[in-house]
């Protein structure tokens, strides 16, 4: 059929030997092919079809719509490709491949889908490659890919809808950060575009992964999500990234799992809240170099297996960590800005870093916090509305040196496995240490209290060295007992 013009052509339920060839056909009609067997490949490149129905058949080779237009519905549920399906560089308007197998890949590339892709269901051996692509809607709910995703340079104007998919390889979505090794087994022609590429701003409206299970990494570099980005639930097994100038509405990880780490840096800019909430990361979270929170993150009850590192960051709203828990050491470092941090029961198996000219607007609650090695606050650390240290337990030194308590620093009750130490010109206003408990010595060196410093039945088990400089303009209580 190649080259002819056609009205109505219908195949249903026929069975080739060979190849079926529609190369620059025009189909003015529709075209029925449903319950077709082909055991060669169907070549339809180049072709002109209005509404197409491929439903329930079978193709043994490949299936190819290299530069084809569909201007109606491409119907091709719960067919069968034993090799791959190529779909690039063609204009389709509403495409249906719910439960289709396809036992090679599937190669969506350059290509403008102008409705509805639907592929819910779908089975795909190797990759799903959806790259330089123009999408409105697309639903891959509950579809399974034994390879990766990569959706890199496409757009999505309205849903990306990918609930309970299930994803053996890793998912790539934005724009690549760098050149991966995975790009070889493309075509040469492929390679070259994403060497000398220059995009405009990718941009996914809204994108649903709840449930969804990825075996690798899911990478989402330089977008701009305008709508929520859920992922509530969603199970990772390799790590999550977030990485590059891309911005972002809401996101929602609440209850996510995921094995690797999670990397949130190089300027993303969250708009939104960012939800966290009862995450568990097996290895680390580390959020850096410029990444912004503009409206709130909460990380209540989250568990994570190694550090947690936040450095070089902006946190316009709160930064909830109730009831966190990590295995590694927290640390917060670097010229970072904090509003509220709530820090409230959490528990740290390593130590707790403050350093290097962070600043708190807002209150940091540290509120019964359990911490197994040390607290070292240090290097122009900035608090300017009281830090609530009450009935915290820490298992080894608290040390405190070259900072700035603009508010009331309270340990009321705190325990201290080591040493208390302030040092190296710190600045307080009111300090409360009623009822602590100290194992080892407190050194208080060349540090003004501008504040009172209640003492009120503190019980230290080695010596108290008030000394070098050490300057109170206000009263200290070493009473007992009131």
């Amino acid at each position: 059929m190649d080259y002819a013009k056609l009205h109505k052509v219908t195949l249903e339920l026929a069975k080739v030997k060979n190849k079926v060839s529609m190369i620059e056909a025009i189909f003015s009609g529709k075209l029925i092919m449903n319950g077709i067997e082909v055991d060669g490949p169907l070549f339809m490149n180049k072709a002109e079809f209005t509404e197409v129905e491929i439903r329930n058949a079978e193709v043994k080779n490949q299936v190819s719509m290299h530069k084809a237009t569909f201007s109606g519905l491409l119907r091709m549920d719960g067919t069968k490709f034993d090799n791959s399906l190529f779909m690039n560089s063609a204009h389709f308007n509403e495409v249906d491949l719910t439960s289709a197998k396809v036992k090679g890949y599937a190669y969506l590339v350059e290509s403008d889908f102008s409705k509805e892709l639907i592929m819910e269901k779908i089975e795909v051996e190797k990759y799903l490659l959806m790259q330089f692509c123009k999408f409105n809607i697309v639903r891959l709910a509950n579809a399974q890919v034994n390879g990766y995703i990569n959706m890199e340079m496409s757009n999505f104007n309205e849903r990306l809808d990918m609930n309970g998919i299930e994803v053996n390889g890793s998912l790539f979505m934005g724009q690549p950060f760098k050149l991966r090794g995975i790009f070889k087994v493309q075509p040469q022609k492929l390679r070259s575009k994403l060497q000398g590429f220059e995009p405009g701003e990718i941009k996914f409206i809204e994108l649903n992964l709840v449930h969804a299970k990825v075996k690798g990494n899911i990478n989402l570099n330089n977008s701009t999500f305008a709508g929520i980005l859920n992922m509530n639930g969603i199970e990772v097994d390799g790590s999550l990234v977030m990485r590059g100038d891309e911005n972002f509405n809401e996101v929602n990880l609440g209850s996510a799992k995921v094995k690797g780490q999670v990397d949130i840096e190089d300027q993303p800019t969250f708009a939104g809240k960012l939800n966290m909430n009862a995450i568990q990361v097996n290895d680390g979270i580390f959020i850096k170099n410029k990444a912004k929170f503009m409206n709130g993150v909460d990380l209540i009850r989250a568990k994570i297996g190694s550090n947690f590192e936040i450095s070089g960051s902006t946190f316009a709203g709160i930064l909830n960590m109730n009831g966190i828990e990590v295995d590694g050491s927290l640390v917060m470092r670097g010229d970072e800005n904090f509003n509220e941090v709530n820090l409230g029961s959490a528990k740290v198996k390593g130590q707790v870093d403050i350093e290097d000219q962070p600043t708190f607007a807002g209150k940091l609650n540290m509120n019964a916090i359990q911490v197994n090695d040390g607290i070292f606050i240090k290097n122009k650390a900035k608090f300017m509305n009281g830090v609530d240290l009450i009935r915290a337990k820490i298992g080894s030194n608290f040390e405190i040196s070259g900072s700035i308590f603009a508010g009331i620093l309270d340990m009321k009750g705190v325990e201290v496995g080591g040493a208390l130490v302030v040092q190296d010109d710190a600045k307080f206003n009111e300090v409360n240490l009623m009822h602590a408990k100290v194992k080892g010595h407190i050194s208080i060196i060349g540090s003004t209290f501008s504040g009172k410093l209640d003492m009120n039945s503190i019980v230290v088990d080695s010596d108290l060295l008030i000394n070098d400089g050490a300057h109170f303009d206000a009263p200290i209580n070493l009473s007992w007992g009131t």
